[in-house]
């Protein structure tokens, strides 16, 4: 497996980068990428952002609103959170099955001392009964990515605000988000881990995907880009 940690803080670069991963990479064997970006949120690709963000409190703070090509619910993030996605040949994935696709990163962070660390529901990560991470597929010309958000330190009353919806109600076919209960995974850490800064968090999820005590070990495993 190959990875790529991208150096940009604007979920717009991170998603155009993924989808250019997808479409163009030489996937020779699976492709891991991590990303971390400013406060944003991410609606699926059929969701109706009207119905799934509360706009005015997007726009007094600034937060970039944006749209993934894969579908699921609206997602916050900000520079507390940190996005995984596995990019891999069509046939190496079966799509939709993402306890699959997920376990690289639960079995990662159970040698980060969060062992109780599951994927449940369909498409989420849980501990203790929360979530922590939401994950969507998408496939195009014998390829498949899968991607999820992994909430490390996100400030959760924001979430609350831009996630709040009006009241008022509209009548769509667009896809709604379901609201569960949701927590950081940075309490449920090793101490060692509770201290980190969300890259290098990024760095230690990295080195227990690899099994290995530093990135210098894996290298030769990283991809390069222009």
């Amino acid at each position: 497996m190959r990875y790529y940690m991208m150096p940009s803080r604007d979920i717009r670069v991170n998603l155009a980068t993924e989808e250019y991963l997808l479409n163009q990479y030489d996937l020779a064997e699976p492709l891991l990428l991590l990303y971390i970006q400013k406060p944003c949120v991410i609606i699926g690709r059929n969701q109706n952002a009207y119905e799934e963000i509360h706009l005015p409190y997007l726009r007094e703070h600034n937060i970039t609103l944006t749209r993934r090509i894969s579908g699921g619910g609206a997602v916050y993030d900000d520079l507390g959170n940190i996005s995984f996605s596995l990019v891999s040949q069509k046939g190496q994935v079966n799509f939709g099955d993402y306890q699959g696709v997920t376990q690289p990163i639960v079995q990662a962070l159970h040698r980060l001392g969060a062992t109780g660390v599951e994927a449940s529901g369909r498409n989420d990560l849980y501990i203790e009964g929360k979530k922590f991470s939401g994950n969507a597929m998408y496939t195009k010309n014998n390829r498949t990515y899968s991607h999820g958000t992994l909430m490390y330190d996100v400030d959760l009353t924001v979430l609350d605000q831009v996630l709040n919806v009006s009241k008022e109600k509209f009548q769509s076919k667009a896809t709604p988000s379901t609201k569960k209960v949701v927590t950081n995974i940075k309490p449920y850490l090793a101490k060692e881990y509770q201290q980190l800064s969300t890259e290098d968090f990024g760095k230690a999820l990295l080195c227990a995907i690899f099994e290995v005590d530093n990135l210098q070990e894996i290298a030769q495993n990283e991809i390069i880009l222009t």
